[in-house]
């Protein structure tokens, strides 16, 4: 049974309205080493979220660190990172670094930890958490670079396939994967 109703003050609750957006992963995933120092930063969340406008900036929810040996976080948001932008479903943010921050490219052999803020919002206008805290972290990733400062600058190759080229006699629904 689905039921609607306002609040005193105004706005809806009930079938969902009131169910809070989330992040849903990050590219690169949580965990990863030897990360090419100029891959993009990619956060996915569950709802499309709120364009920036106003006083309401996605960017200022998203926070970057480096960690030290032992963990102890430095943070290098305001010199690091330039934009956050969202995809044209607004479901996947973008973190674009700033060109003079290591000329766009992470540090290489680098711990860095990436945190989501709640005050990150969808477009209905939830935030990830309750007003209050906006500047709690929801979400958090840690990735290493590699000791290269190149990046990833190799074109993909392909390295065999399936059947062989030049193949006869193959059936018609044979898959390209076995």
């Amino acid at each position: 049974i689905a039921s609607t109703g306002t609040f005193e003050g105004g706005g809806k609750f009930g079938m969902g309205e009131f169910i809070p957006p989330r992040v849903t992963g990050t590219a690169p995933a949580p965990g990863v080493t030897n990360l090419p120092v100029n891959t993009p930063i990619v956060i996915s969340f569950s709802d499309p979220m709120a364009d920036d406008s106003g006083a309401y900036v996605l960017e200022n929810f998203v926070s970057l660190f480096t960690l030290s040996s032992v963990g102890a976080e430095t943070d290098v948001t305001s010199t690091a990172i330039d934009t956050v932008t969202l995809d044209s479903a607004k479901l996947n943010a973008k973190v674009t670094l700033k060109a003079g921050y290591n000329s766009g490219k992470f540090a290489t052999s680098t711990k860095y930890r990436l945190k989501v803020l709640g005050g990150a919002k969808s477009q209905t206008g939830l935030t990830l958490l309750q007003p209050g805290n906006e500047q709690v972290m929801t979400y958090a990733a840690e990735f290493t670079t590699s000791s290269s400062s190149l990046g990833d600058t190799a074109a993909p190759a392909v390295v065999g396939s399936y059947p062989d080229a030049g193949a006869t006699g193959v059936p018609v629904g044979t898959s390209a994967i076995s």
